[in-house]
């Protein structure tokens, strides 16, 4: 086993982790009472790292790891009695946990310099509706009440830095979408994003009364807002500063 790979592993995956933490895991799942050299950290740690390396045959080629990693001389059957203790795989199972966690949130962090580095959430509001038996339509009533008169719709603000669902809610199809977007007064460092369904002037407003939220969301056509700036290339084109959007739609386009 190469000990210097070990070793250059080790310090990557110990960013994840705190010694203090790992410790006090252990010792809340009764895997150790007492740290001596067999710690849960060390222990933890080994394997995740041992096992990263390569295909591990046999327990010897875990305790040799063990042994390279922190530069000891631990017996082999101290070392094989930790792992014989049935609190042993569910500590592991909760420090796999924590590192795909963490794993996933580096993989999508946005690059440095990049303007979504700002946002602490990015929420994506959308829903989905789905029929449901014909004898519940005076409860859950259906948009389209000729093809499905009764239905539910399934609404969810979704977290794509952390692809975990912030809400879900499930109300009658006939029940309005744009009500159910996050609350912007509870938000900071946000963009919220969605369809043509939540475009309300009034949650616009509330949007831009937050200094740190920001929100994209489609609307109809048939808009006709008052256009601030316009930016071309990073130039700006002030004759057409504070024109309605119709009277300069053509010549910008």
């Amino acid at each position: 086993m190469n000990k210097i790979y070990i070793k250059q592993l080790g310090n990557k995956c110990k960013k994840f982790f705190s010694e203090k933490t790992l410790n006090d895991l252990g010792k809340s799942l009764k895997l150790a009472s007492r740290c001596r050299q067999i710690t849960p950290y060390r222990l933890g740690m080994a394997f995740i790292t041992v096992l990263s390396q390569h295909e591990i045959k046999t327990i010897a080629d875990l305790h040799r790891g063990f042994n390279n990693l922190f530069g000891i001389n631990i017996a082999y059957k101290p070392f094989h009695n930790q792992l014989r203790k049935k609190q042993f795989p569910v500590f592991m199972r909760h420090m796999l946990e924590h590192l795909l966690n963490e794993f996933a949130y580096q993989s999508l962090a946005f690059n440095k310099g990049s303007p979504f580095e700002i946002f602490k959430k990015i929420l994506l509001q959308d829903g989905s509706s789905f029929a449901v038996n014909p004898k519940l339509k005076d409860k859950l009533p259906g948009r389209f009440s000729h093809y499905n008169p009764a239905a539910v719709e399934l609404h969810v603000a979704l977290d794509l830095y952390s692809e975990t669902p912030e809400t879900i809610i499930l109300t009658p199809d006939t029940n309005a979408e744009a009500q159910y977007l996050p609350k912007p007064e509870q938000l900071e460092d946000t963009l919220i994003m969605g369809d043509r369904g939540y475009f309300k002037k009034d949650y616009m407003y509330r949007v831009l009364q937050q200094s740190s939220v920001y929100c994209i969301i489609k609307a109809t056509s048939a808009i006709n807002p008052n256009v601030k700036k316009v930016l071309i290339d990073d130039k700006q084109l002030k004759k057409f500063s504070n024109k309605k959007l119709k009277d300069i739609k053509e010549k910008i386009i």
